[in-house]
């Protein structure tokens, strides 16, 4: 028997938009990588590098432009955008640690559209997707040093899933916490 994963991500287009729920805010639209336009394309990447670039170079990651343009091309990569380039979220069906999940591998405001609701309606339109697909639960990775993020992730019934790198315990004794974490939340 085909799995979620496998099926859902030889839909098209058209056929994955069933799984949007039925009313869909602030005029998002869903895409693929192939379905956005090359300025669409450019807008999201050009809004990860100047949100994240920083945080990438700082962690044990590390940045690299071809790489997470190579990420966001993928087949099975899905984008919900904002109208007039205030943000997006970008997401995939995946199987992560034998479990089919939704994983947001982005969620980039803005700096107009941030702290205005933006960012948890596209996190509830993922998580409504995810779930009407029949998945049970939604992941992403945030960097540590993003407490902005982590504060946001946690309001929004987020946690440190089981799978997490977990913090060092240096000579001295002090916690080092890890470059990042997984997080999630049953849907």
């Amino acid at each position: 028997m085909e799995d979620i994963v496998e099926a859902h991500n030889a839909l098209s287009l058209e056929e994955i938009k069933k799984f949007m729920p039925e009313e869909i805010p602030l005029g998002m639209v869903l895409h693929t990588a192939k379905s956005m336009s090359n300025e669409e394309f450019s807008a999201c990447f050009n809004l990860i590098e100047s949100n994240m670039k920083p945080m990438y170079l700082r962690s044990t990651i590390g940045w690299s432009a071809p790489e997470k343009k190579k990420e966001m091309a993928h087949p099975a990569m899905r984008f919900l955008l904002l109208p007039e380039e205030q943000g997006f979220a970008s997401f995939m069906v995946t199987e992560e640690e034998g479990e089919e999940v939704i994983y947001c591998y982005e969620l980039q405001l803005a700096d107009a559209a941030r702290n205005s609701g933006k960012g948890a309606q596209l996190m509830q339109v993922l998580e409504t997707f995810g779930h009407n697909v029949g998945l049970k639960k939604a992941m992403l990775t945030v960097f540590s040093e993003n407490e902005g993020a982590i504060r946001f992730y946690k309001k929004n019934g987020y946690e440190v899933d089981e799978i997490s790198p977990q913090g060092r315990v240096t000579r001295s004794g002090k916690v080092r916490p890890p470059s990042y974490y997984i997080l999630s939340k049953e849907i």
